[in-house]
């Protein structure tokens, strides 16, 4: 499982500007993606509020990420959306299916 970080470009952003922020990521071997978790670690606290959108091609709903993501930005995230695309639906770039999975919507 990745479990570590990645460097991540300087930026100027300043994301408490923001009254709400999308994170959108694959999902890398059942985990968050090295750079989201860097971009995590990076922003915590600075969030104000979160929405997660993840994709991947397997059946799970991957609930635990979202709530580790919670974890590591220090928030309680909105939306959770995840997106599973199929894998045979990849071969053919015109007809790429998805659906949604799972959903938590928190107040």
């Amino acid at each position: 499982m990745h479990r570590w970080g990645m460097p991540l470009k300087k930026n100027d952003i300043d994301f408490s500007q923001f009254d709400e922020v999308t994170i959108c990521s694959p999902i890398w071997v059942f985990s968050i993606s090295a750079p989201i978790r860097s971009f995590c670690n990076l922003y915590s606290w600075k969030l104000k509020k979160v929405n997660y959108m993840l994709d991947h091609h397997t059946g799970a709903k991957y609930r635990r990420l979202a709530e580790e993501m919670d974890e590591l930005l220090n928030v309680n995230i909105l939306t959770f959306v995840v997106y599973n695309v199929k894998q045979e639906s990849l071969k053919n770039y015109k007809n790429i299916t998805t659906r949604v999975i799972g959903e938590r919507i928190c107040e």
